[in-house]
């Protein structure tokens, strides 16, 4: 893995993992439903929200605690290969045995 990631390597990722779950990526902050990659250079780093309402509601998908690129990177990429290996699990176990 590289050392240093940009904030495109992190949208993408982001991304990946939005697909990944079925969910979507919000493209206003009125997206009920949707994921927003929230970024504040400031208070440093990425936090992934679910937008809930109209009215402005928010729930912190990986817990209130801001993470900088790489911790963010190393965190969905994780949450993505569970997800893949849990899919592969189930579509496993319908398939049956190979004989």
């Amino acid at each position: 893995m590289r050392d240093r990631y940009t904030r495109k390597d992190v949208e993408a990722q982001f991304e990946r993992f939005v697909m990944a779950i079925g969910g979507r990526v919000a493209r206003s902050y009125n997206d009920d439903g949707a994921y927003l990659l929230d970024h504040n250079s400031v208070y440093g780093g990425y936090n992934i929200v679910r937008l809930t309402g109209n009215a402005g509601g928010q729930t912190h998908v990986c817990g209130a605690m801001r993470r900088g690129p790489t911790a963010m990177i190393e965190t969905l990429s994780f949450a993505i290969d569970a997800i893949e290996d849990r899919k592969r699990n189930i579509s496993a176990s319908i398939a049956g045995p190979v004989p």
